[in-house]
């Protein structure tokens, strides 16, 4: 009987032994590790705690830690020297802007600010894709309409065009600012102001040279003649051809309505002509405004010639436009 006893104290106290061990684990399961909020897991049905707010002082860290980190990136697109300075920087400034992004997601804001807070974010956003986005400013050479080389924009013009983008008070990333500014809460001194308008390059001279002058003449002279007559309302430059509509045996400049001759052409020939604004004496080339056309036959050199340079249903002669020369 005593033994009985004994035998069920044992069982009650191993039981009163399992009992204290879950406790214990359970209690030791609920400290508070320090890694983000603690859920009271020993109270079924118990909500988390919620992350604490910044304070407004806490949050103006932030924004200042924002303005220091972006303001010598900044400035490396301000004295870009180069395209590709300004690429590489335009790229780093958009870098930082993003991670930035990322970092104030991670913060709680102050109640007040919580849709200015959103706003700042998407701000950033937009701009640092904007910046790091592929070669947004086209810097392509090639020729314009009238033959002439179209360098790369100077890098003042570069420049200008993003620090006037970075400069746009109607952009998100400034109206977020402004918002949080009426708060009293100050971000954006990073940001540049609107720049001034760069001077234009200076455009090449131009000229109107007299009607009927000879502009370049190059081979053998012969003892034919073309007449030209130019009842267009625009100046053309007229060339007579044996090869390469570049290296002409002769062209000649002749007035809008008015009439010229072109004397000691020698062997067949071709007639190209050029039309446009603003003479470039150096280059033999319009400026602006340019169209180039040659007469589809042959001029042979048995005989004289005489041209019109007007369009009419009822010519005798066709003409059809050729690449830039």
């Amino acid at each position: 009987m005593n033994r009985t006893r004994a035998a069920d104290a044992g069982c009650l106290a191993l039981a009163g032994a399992a009992i204290l061990a879950l406790v214990s684990v359970i209690w030791v399961g609920n400290q508070d590790t320090g890694y983000g909020p603690v859920e009271a897991t020993g109270v079924p049905g118990s909500a988390p705690v919620s992350p604490i707010a910044l304070s407004a002082a806490g949050y103006q860290r932030a924004l200042t830690e924002l303005d220091v980190a972006a303001r010598a990136p900044t400035d490396r697109v301000l004295t870009a020297k180069t395209s590709a300075d300004l690429r590489a920087a335009k790229s780093g400034l958009g870098a930082l802007l993003e991670d930035r992004t990322r970092s104030l997601g991670e913060l709680v804001p102050p109640p007040e600010i919580v849709q200015e807070h959103r706003n700042l974010r998407e701000g950033l956003a937009a701009e640092g894709r904007w910046l790091t986005s592929p070669d947004p400013v086209p810097t392509a050479v090639g020729t314009d309409s009238c033959g002439i080389k179209v360098p790369e924009r100077p890098i003042a013009e570069l420049v200008y065009d993003t620090v006037d983008r970075l400069a746009n008070k109607d952009s998100a990333l400034r109206k977020a600012i402004a918002a949080l500014a009426a708060k009293k809460f100050v971000v954006g001194g990073f940001l540049p102001a609107a720049p001034e308008t760069p001077a234009p390059p200076p455009a090449p001279p131009t000229s109107r040279p007299p009607n009927g002058k000879i502009v370049e003449r190059s081979g053998p002279r012969g003892q034919r003649r073309l007449q030209i007559a130019n009842d267009d309302s625009s100046d053309v430059a007229v060339s007579v051809v044996n090869g390469e509509p570049s290296k002409p045996q002769v062209m000649i400049y002749v007035h809008a309505g008015a009439s010229a001759t072109i004397t000691g052409i020698s062997g067949d020939y071709r007639v190209y002509f050029k039309t446009g604004s603003g003479w470039d004496a150096a280059g033999r080339r319009f400026t602006s405004g340019c169209s180039f056309e040659k007469f589809e036959q042959t001029f042979d050199q048995g005989r004289d010639w005489s041209i019109g340079l007007r369009k009419s249903s009822v010519g005798n002669a066709r003409t059809g436009e050729v690449p830039a020369y």
